[in-house]
């Protein structure tokens, strides 16, 4: 009896972990438990475009919050609103 698999760290790092186990046919239940308020996201732009105002939150996302749902990965994040699974 399988209980998933939980991923520590909503980083870059740990979106590919997940993708990687869908696109490798994982079917049990993702969790990626992160400590940011935002999904997954470009940091290196961060630093520049976002503070110069020149880039969004969403513009920074590796990706859109519906991808989350159609790949059931369940996304835990303070006061998140990403629930895919």
């Amino acid at each position: 009896m399988s209980h998933g698999t939980l991923i520590i760290g909503a980083s870059q790092a740990g979106l590919q972990i997940a993708t990687s186990l869908r696109d490798q046919g994982y079917g049990d239940k993702i969790t990626m438990l992160g400590t940011e308020t935002l999904a997954p996201y470009q940091r290196p732009p961060l630093s520049k475009g976002f503070v110069m105002g020149e880039a969004t939150p969403a513009s920074l996302a590796f990706r859109a919050d519906a991808f989350y749902a159609d790949r059931r990965i369940d996304l835990h994040l303070p006061q998140s609103r990403y629930r895919g699974a």
